[in-house]
C-alpha cells in the first residue's frame, strides 16, 4: 500500500522533539530560525561530521548571519573547531571543522520523511514558545493533511503542469499497480525507513518507476546502481566486478522482500541474478546454510539511467519512491570516519581519513567533459561501457564540488573504509573510478604528481613470504616474479586483455583454474544438477563462457587450458600462502579468534567457510592491508612537512602535490617520508615510484594532439622522449615519412610484446615485409601536434 498521509509516515511528535531541543541549545543572540536551519542544512551536507570552508555561502541567506566559531559550539548539537593549513611557513586557508550532533541528524532524517523542508521546519521551531505548543502545532499540521491537501502537495509543488512535470500522461501514475503485478508483495512503507537515499531528476525517476513493478525491486534496483559506481574498487576477489551478493536476510531485513526472495528480480527485466538459492526453511531441513544470489543492474538500464542523468538536468527528486517528490539537491558527502555499522575504525585509518578529509583536492573539470564529448562520438559496446563509468564517476565528483575558479575545482573528499583489509575508497566511485586517460588530464595541475607501489601485488607477497619464514614457512614467490604481465600475456596468447586481466586479478587471491568444461561440470555440478547452470561453475569457467558468448573467444576449453598454463604456478603461491596464513601464523598470532593486519583491521576465519572463501578473504586482509598500512602512515607523515601533501588516495599509490619550489627538497622530504611509512608499515620492500596515469599516446587517442600537459612542471626525462628523428621533426616531416615513421614504430612495438614468445605466434602477429599502412588526417595532425608540443612554443620576435 502507497501511504499519503505524511503525519503516519513517522511520528510528527518525535521531529517537534528534536527541533525545540536544538532551538533551545543556540549559542547566545542567536535567532531560532537561523539556528535551526543551519543545524538542519548542516546535518544534511555532511553527515555526523565533517567539514567545510568558511567561505561556503551555498547554504542560505540566513545562514550567513551565524559566526562559525568555537565560542558558539554547542557539544551536543553543533559544535565549531577552526584550523589552518599551512605550507611553507605561510598560512594558507582558514578551516572550519564541524560535528553534528544526534539530536540534530535524527531531525533532518525526520524532515525528510515527512517531506518538510527545512526552513519551514525552522520557522515553526522559532514560532513556539513551549515543547507542547511545538508538538501540537506539527499535530495540527499532520491532521490537516488530507488526499485534498496531498493531490493539492503533490499537483503543484512537484507535479503537473506549470510547476512540474510537462505531460502528465508521459509519467507513470505512481498509485497505480502494474499489470503485471501481484499487488500482494507491496509493503506498507509507512512504517518503513528507505534502505537507499538516491536523488535522481524527473526523467530517471519516471524510467525507474515505469521498469519495476514493486518498491521492494525499486531499492534493490538502486542499491545496484550505486555498487555499480565503484565496482572496479571493492576488495578482495570480487574487485573488477559489477556483481552484488545478496543475501535472502538482507534483502528481507533491508530491503522488505517477502519468500521466496526470487520476486525481487522475476519479472523485472533491470535486475540480472546469476546463482542458486536455497530458502531458509530448505536449508534447515538439509541442514545447511542458505545461498546468496548474485545480483547487479542490467547494462542497458545502467546506460540509460546515466544519460538521463547526463541530460535530464538537476536530481531534485527522491529516486526511492513510488510517487514523484521534490527535495533537495544533493549536496556534497563527508569522509566516513568509522566502519559501515557505525563502529570505531583503527587509529592508523581514522588519523589518514582525517588529512584526506582536511586535504585541498584540485580537479580540472573540463578535462572530463572533454572525454565525455569524445567517448559519446564512439561506436560499440566497450565505448557504452566507458562512457556510462564515466558518468558515473562525473556526478559524484561534480556533487563534491565546494568551490571552482578558472577551470579548476576543489573537491571535497569523501572516503570510507574497506572493512575487510583497510583499504580506503572514494565514496560512489568519484575520482577513484576515472579512466586514465582522463586522470591525466584532469590532475594536469602545477604540482600534482601521481605516485604508485611498484609492483605492489608482487612486493607484498615477497613481504608475506618473508614474515612466513619466521614462522618456519619457507615459499618461492618466483613465479610471480617471473610474470611477463598482462599486456605480453595477451599478445601470446591472442586471448582478450579483459579476460586476463580479470583472470590475473582473481588468481591473486586462489581463484579456481580448471583446464576444460569436461573438469567443470564433472567437478562442479552435483548429479540430478543441470550442468549447464552456471550459478555451479567456478568464477574462472563462467567469465571464459561468457567471452565466448559475446565472440570474443572461441574455444572455452583451448582458452582455458591457456590460461591455467600461464596461471597455475601463480595460483599454487597463493594457496600456500594462504594456507600457512589461516594455520601456523593464525596459530601464533590470533587472540580470541582474531588476529590484525598492519593496518589494525581485524580477520576471524570463523565468519567464513572452509576452502576458498577462506582463503581468498585472508589474502585481501593481508596483501591489501599492507599495501593500505603503508598508503596511511605516508599520507599521516605528509601532514607534517611543508614539501608535499597527499591530496587524494588511489589504493595502491597516492596522488601527492608538490608544496616546494625545489625539486631537491622535495624529493628529500618524500624520501625521508617512505623511508619512515615503510618502517612504520612493515612493508619494507614497498618502492613508491613516480608513474604517469595512462601512456601519451593513449591520451592522444582519446583527446587529440593537443591533449599535451602544459600545466604541470616539467620533468627532465620527459623532455628527451621523442620519436621523430634527430634532424627532422614530425611537424616538418612530409606525409610519407611521417607513415614510414608510424609503421617502424608500430613494428618495434610488435618485437617488443613478442619477445620470447613461440616461433608461431611470432609468426601470426609479425607484419608483413612490405606492409603498407594509411594515415588518416587526424592522425597526421596528431603527429605533428605532439612534435610541436615537445619542441615547446616558436620564439617570438623581440
Amino acid at each position: 500500500m502507497i501511504c499519503t498521509d505524511a503525519a503516519e509516515t513517522v511520528p510528527t511528535e518525535e521531529l517537534a522533539e528534536r527541533l525545540f531541543t536544538i532551538a533551545e541549545n543556540r549559542p547566545d543572540g542567536t535567532s531560532k530560525a537561523t539556528w535551526v536551519e543551519l543545524c538542519l542544512v548542516l546535518a544534511d551536507r555532511l553527515g555526523a561530521q565533517g567539514r567545510l570552508y568558511k567561505k561556503d555561502a551555498g547554504l542560505s541567506s540566513a545562514v550567513g548571519a551565524i559566526s562559525w566559531k568555537e565560542d558558539n559550539s554547542v557539544p551536543a548539537v553543533l559544535s565549531f573547531e577552526t584550523g589552518y593549513d599551512r605550507s611553507g611557513g605561510q598560512i594558507r586557508r582558514a578551516k572550519t571543522h564541524i560535528r553534528v550532533g544526534k539530536v540534530v541528524t535524527d531531525a533532518t532524517d525526520l524532515s525528510d520523511s515527512l517531506d518538510v523542508d527545512y526552513g519551514t521546519a525552522a520557522e515553526v521551531a522559532a514560532g513556539a514558545e513551549t515543547r507542547q505548543e511545538l508538538v501540537q502545532t506539527f499535530a495540527e499540521a499532520g491532521a490537516s493533511a488530507g488526499a485534498e491537501a496531498d493531490e493539492i502537495r503533490f499537483g503543484f509543488e512537484f507535479g503537473y503542469g506549470t510547476y512540474g512535470l510537462d505531460n502528465q500522461a508521459d509519467y507513470p501514475n505512481p498509485n497505480q499497480a502494474s499489470e503485471r503485478s501481484d499487488r500482494k508483495s507491496e509493503v506498507d512503507i509507512c512504517f518503513v525507513n528507505p534502505p537507499v537515499g538516491e536523488r535522481c531528476n524527473r526523467d530517471q525517476w519516471a524510467a525507474l518507476v515505469g521498469r519495476t513493478e514493486t518498491l521492494q525491486q525499486q531499492w534493490v534496483a538502486l542499491d545496484l546502481i550505486e555498487k555499480a559506481r565503484s565496482a572496479h574498487y571493492s576488495s578482495g576477489e570480487d574487485e573488477d566486478d559489477s556483481w552484488v551478493v545478496m543475501g535472502s536476510k538482507k534483502l528481507k531485513d533491508d530491503f522488505k522482500v517477502s519468500y521466496p526472495t526470487s520476486s525481487v528480480y522475476k519479472n523485472c527485466a533491470i535486475i540480472e541474478c546469476d546463482g542458486s538459492y536455497i530458502s531458509p526453511q530448505q536449508a534447515e531441513e538439509l541442514g545447511v546454510d542458505p545461498e546468496a544470489r548474485e545480483m547487479r543492474i542490467s547494462e542497458d538500464f545502467l546506460q540509460l539511467w546515466t544519460r538521463l542523468g547526463e541530460e535530464g538536468g538537476m536530481r531534485r527528486y527522491k529516486a526511492h519512491r513510488r510517487e514523484l517528490v521534490r527535495t533537495r539537491k544533493p549536496q556534497p558527502m563527508s569522509t566516513q570516519l568509522y566502519d559501515e555499522n557505525g563502529n570505531d575504525i583503527p587509529d592508523l585509518v581514522e588519523d589518514a581519513l582525517k588529512v584526506l578529509r582536511d586535504a585541498d583536492h584540485e580537479i580540472m573539470l573540463e578535462a572530463i567533459e572533454e572525454a565525455e564529448e569524445a567517448i559519446a562520438k564512439q561506436e560499440g559496446a566497450e565505448a557504452q561501457h566507458r562512457l556510462t563509468s564515466l558518468r558515473l564517476a562525473k556526478e559524484t565528483i561534480e556533487r563534491q564540488v565546494i568551490q571552482a575558479q578558472d577551470g579548476v575545482a576543489q573537491l571535497q573528499n569523501a572516503y570510507e573504509i574497506q572493512s575487510i583489509s583497510g583499504r580506503v575508497s572514494f565514496k560512489r566511485g568519484g575520482p577513484q573510478g576515472l579512466m586514465g586517460e582522463v586522470k591525466a588530464k584532469a590532475y594536469d595541475i602545477a604540482g600534482y604528481r601521481n605516485f604508485d607501489i611498484k609492483s605492489c601485488h608482487t612486493a607484498a607477497l615477497k613481504e608475506v613470504a618473508a614474515i612466513l619464514e619466521e614462522f618456519g614457512v619457507e615459499i618461492d614467490v618466483s613465479p610471480w616474479t617471473q610474470y611477463i604481465g598482462k599486456d605480453k600475456v595477451v599478445e601470446r596468447t591472442g586471448l582478450p586483455r579483459s579476460l586476463v586481466k580479470v583472470v590475473e586479478h582473481a588468481v591473486k587471491y586462489g581463484a579456481v583454474l580448471p583446464a576444460s568444461m569436461k573438469q567443470v561440470k564433472e567437478f562442479y555440478v552435483e548429479d540430478g544438477e543441470d550442468p549447464e547452470d552456471k550459478s555451479n561453475w567456478p568464477s574462472i569457467a563462467r567469465e571464459v563462457h561468457e567471452h565466448a558468448e559475446k565472440g570474443l573467444i572461441d574455444d572455452v576449453d583451448e582458452a582455458l587450458s591457456t590460461l591455467r598454463d600461464v596461471f597455475a604456478d601463480m595460483r599454487r603461491v597463493v594457496i600456500e600462502m594462504a594456507e600457512a596464513l589461516l594455520t601456523g601464523y593464525y596459530d601464533a598470532n590470533h587472540s580470541g579468534g582474531w588476529m590484525e593486519n598492519a593496518c589494525g583491521v581485524s580477520f576471524g576465519k570463523h565468519n567464513y567457510s572452509e576452502g576458498h572463501e577462506q582463503r581468498s578473504k585472508v589474502m585481501a586482509w593481508m596483501l591489501q592491508g599492507l599495501e593500505a598500512a603503508f598508503c596511511h602512515h605516508l599520507t599521516i607523515l605528509s601532514a607534517e612537512s611543508d614539501a608535499f601533501s597527499v591530496v587524494a588516495n588511489e589504493h595502491d599509490g597516492l596522488i601527492i602535490r608538490k608544496d616546494t619550489e625545489g625539486e631537491e627538497a622535495f624529493q628529500e622530504a618524500l624520501q625521508s617520508a617512505i623511508g619512515k611509512a615503510r618502517d612504520r608499515s612493515g612493508f619494507h620492500r614497498a618502492d613508491l615510484v613516480e608513474k604517469d596515469f595512462a601512456d601519451e599516446d593513449d591520451i592522444e587517442e582519446l583527446y587529440g594532439a593537443e591533449a599535451a600537459p602544459d600545466r604541470r612542471e616539467s620533468k627532465p626525462e620527459a623532455q628527451t622522449e621523442s620519436h621523430a628523428e634527430p634532424n627532422e621533426s614530425h611537424a616538418e616531416a612530409s606525409e610519407e615519412e611521417l607513415v614510414r615513421r608510424h609503421l617502424e614504430r608500430k613494428r618495434e612495438k610488435r618485437r617488443e610484446r613478442l619477445q620470447g614468445a613461440p616461433d608461431e605466434v611470432v609468426a601470426k602477429h609479425s607484419p608483413a615485409p612490405h606492409e603498407r599502412v594509411e594515415l588518416s588526417r587526424e592522425e597526421v595532425k596528431r603527429m605533428r601536434g605532439r612534435s610541436r608540443h615537445r619542441q615547446g612554443p616558436e620564439p617570438r620576435d623581440p
